[in-house]
């Protein structure tokens, strides 16, 4: 058994009988496949199973023939060494770096394509990937990322078509509970329709004589309300009256009384007429005129008289002498002048005739005193005060009459005055008028009497009586008992349907409802038929394995992409080896190889590699060797050097594994001790395991030593 330690511990064991098979003890079970054991130890080891089989797997008793394989160039073992080694075993003739470098970058265009639909630079597809066309051009990394988008877009299909067939499955079952409770709503209504429809009807009676009562007991406290303010209206009324003929007749008698005293102020009076007063009014505006005619002089006279004369000096205009001062008179009016027989002289001023002048002065003034005359004035201004003392005094007699004939109306004063001496005492009006506003609330009295009056004759037109109205009211308590019993043998009608008035209406809704519902879950049905229709068309054109599809294809993209990133490594570290490529790729090996030979054997076989060669030449003291003539013990010394070589050319960095089945039985003493000390540093950096059945070893080797 071999035991590996890698991210877990692998075993591999081997089963005898009939046909004995190996078997791989993993941390994820027991593999007895021999095809998936090679995977999973080429993964481990990082090289092919001809490598690990014939190099660090391999039995001791098989050493010659695995070494004389190697020198022969055996297929297998140069294939995989060649992977682990870049090809360096690969070309039997000698490497060629343009090859490898050809092969490598037609591996990377083959997996990233030769206008590469994988962004070298970003490491991810391109934006535009999905429409790429050509392989050759998109590479084989894209090609596994379309096949898994296709998988992957079908498989949203899938789930999107069968998401649908869930959604109308749900939507069928809901329309079907929407429709049953659409049918029991519309069943269980119809248990209560005769009797809500009983319940309503008498809802409206008791209703009905709720609102009788209401009104028949409004009318029976209003009656005598009505009549009472009815008959306090019309004693206002009558009071109104009474005291509107009291003031009626005191007005009246005041009114007698001033239209007696100004009708004895009239009486002595007599009106000037009209045209009186405007004879007045132009001859006082013509008077002046002719006055100042006479008047308009201003002549001083010097007067002389001899043999004892005498002057007289009279005025035109007045007839009045004018005194004489000296021998000087001043002369202002229209004078006559006269010397007693001797001579007489009159002095106007020009253009005016003195005598017609006074002529029409003395006829004005004729008429004029002729009109002061006949009304006992003295002036003008007297007799338009008599006019207007007249008339102001006939106005107020006339204010008079009329205000007395309002008084008294359609009665004469005596009728008015027997009624109002019928009369008792009566209240102030603003008392009566403060009861009548407090009745109608400012309402004319006499609406208020027709308004009371109306409602109390069609309160008889309606009731005929209270007692009629008594009967009416203790009819309608007793059809409201009745009703009332009614209403209570329909308590068990639900809560949800005493809201409905019209049962005929409700059950139409309900029955609408219940078509509609009906109809939806028709379409439903139609919908989740199309959806099954639908999701079993997809699956039968496209199989329902998509799932395991989309993981074959990520799975297969994802191997690409791990492909084409070992190939980008591989292109990395052969640029950066290119040199050391095209040299001597086998140089460490070869070196290592020879090294270890010249340990174990004290120099006296050697290894030359032919440049650039997989194989290569043994040689002693100068002369070649023939490999199937050496003795056991040699080829022994020489296959351990080669697999501590090949080890240490695998695993540069550490962390190989080698199994040594017994490789030192064949070896003289010095060769002995030279290979433990070879083995014991190599274990430092690698594991080594080592089979033997003699216990000297393990003082030799150290390490874990395990005892089966």
């Amino acid at each position: 058994a071999v035991e590996i330690e890698a991210d877990g511990n692998y075993k591999i064991e081997k089963e005898w009988g009939e046909e004995p098979v190996c078997k791989l003890i993993t941390p994820d079970g027991i593999i007895k496949k021999q095809d998936e054991i090679d995977r999973i130890l080429t993964e481990i080891f990082g090289c092919g199973k001809g490598t690990y089989r014939e190099i660090l797997l391999s039995p001791q008793s098989s050493a010659a023939d695995n070494l004389q394989r190697i020198l022969s160039g055996s297929a297998e073992t140069n294939k995989t060494l060649s992977e682990a080694v870049s090809q360096a075993f690969a070309e039997s003739g000698g490497i060629s770096v343009t090859k490898l470098e050809e092969q490598i970058q037609s591996s990377i265009e083959t997996l990233a394509g030769t206008k590469p639909g994988w962004d070298l630079e970003l490491d991810k597809p391109r934006k535009d990937y999905k429409t790429m066309k050509v392989e050759k051009y998109r590479g084989a990394v894209i090609t596994a990322l379309q096949a898994r988008d296709e998988v992957e877009i079908k498989l949203e299909k899938l789930k999107e078509n069968e998401k649908n067939l869930d959604d109308a499955i749900i939507d069928l079952r809901e329309k079907d509970e929407a429709l049953k409770n659409s049918e029991n709503a519309l069943s269980e209504f119809a248990e209560f329709a005769e009797k809500i429809r009983d319940n309503n009807h008498n809802k409206q009676i008791a209703e009905r004589c709720e609102s009788d009562l209401k009104r028949y007991s409004a009318a029976l406290d209003e009656f005598p309300k009505a009549n009472s303010a009815l008959e306090r209206a019309r004693d206002l009324a009558s009071e109104r009256e009474n005291r509107a003929v009291l003031d009626s007749y005191r007005n009246a008698e005041k009114l007698r009384g001033e239209l007696r005293k100004i009708e004895e102020k009239l009486r002595p009076l007599t009106r000037p007429s009209d045209d009186e007063i405007k004879s007045l009014e132009a001859a006082e505006r013509e008077l002046p005129l002719l006055q100042s005619k006479l008047r308009g002089m201003n002549i001083a006279a010097t007067l002389k008289t001899f043999g004892g004369n005498t002057v007289k000096i009279t005025s035109l205009l007045t007839g009045e002498p004018i005194e004489i001062s000296g021998e000087t008179a001043v002369l202002t009016e229209a004078a006559r002048i006269e010397i007693p027989g001797i001579m007489e002289m009159s002095l106007s001023p020009a253009e005016v005739d003195p005598e017609e002048t006074n002529a029409r002065i003395s006829s004005l003034e004729a008429q004029t005193a002729a009109v002061f005359g006949k009304y006992g004035r003295n002036s003008a201004e007297e007799i338009k005060a008599l006019a207007r003392e007249f008339d102001e005094l006939s106005r107020q007699r006339d204010i008079l009459e009329a205000d007395l004939k309002r008084s008294l109306g359609d009665r004469g004063f005596s009728e008015l005055e027997n009624a109002a001496k019928a009369l008792g005492d009566t209240r102030g009006a603003q008392v009566i008028e403060s009861d009548i506003s407090a009745l109608c609330g400012g309402a004319d009295i006499s609406k208020f009497i027709g308004a009371k009056e109306n409602a109390i004759t069609a309160f008889e037109r309606e009731y005929s009586s209270v007692e009629a109205l008594k009967a009416l009211i203790e009819d309608r308590n007793g059809e409201l008992e009745k009703v009332g019993n009614a209403l209570r043998s329909c308590e068990d009608i639900p809560e949800k349907y005493r809201g409905i008035s019209d049962v005929n209406a409700h059950k139409a809704a309900l029955d609408k409802a219940v078509k509609a519902a009906r109809e939806a879950k028709e379409q439903a049905l139609a919908d989740k038929i199309a959806a099954e229709t639908t999701l079993c068309g997809f699956v039968e054109e496209n199989g329902d394995d998509l799932q395991e599809q989309l993981e074959k294809r990520t799975a297969e993209y994802n191997e690409r992409v791990d492909l084409l990133h070992k190939w980008l490594h591989i292109q990395e570290v052969f640029n950066a080896h290119k040199s050391a490529l095209s040299a001597n790729p086998l140089d460490d090996l070869a070196r290592n190889f020879g090294d270890y030979l010249n340990v174990i054997t004290g120099d006296r076989i050697s290894a030359e590699f032919a440049d650039g060669k997989s194989s290569f030449e043994l040689a002693s003291a100068g002369f070649r060797v023939d490999f199937p003539k050496l003795s056991d013990g040699t080829r022994d010394v020489i296959y351990l050097a080669f697999r501590l070589a090949v080890l240490e050319h695998l695993f540069p960095a550490g962390g190989g594994v080698l199994v040594l089945d017994d490789p030192l039985n064949n070896m003289d003493q010095r060769r002995f001790a030279q290979s433990c000390e070879l083995i014991k540093k190599a274990a430092e950096r690698h594991q080594i395991i080592f089979l033997t059945c003699r216990e000297e070893y393990a003082g030799k080797l150290g390490g874990n030593l395990i005892k089966i």
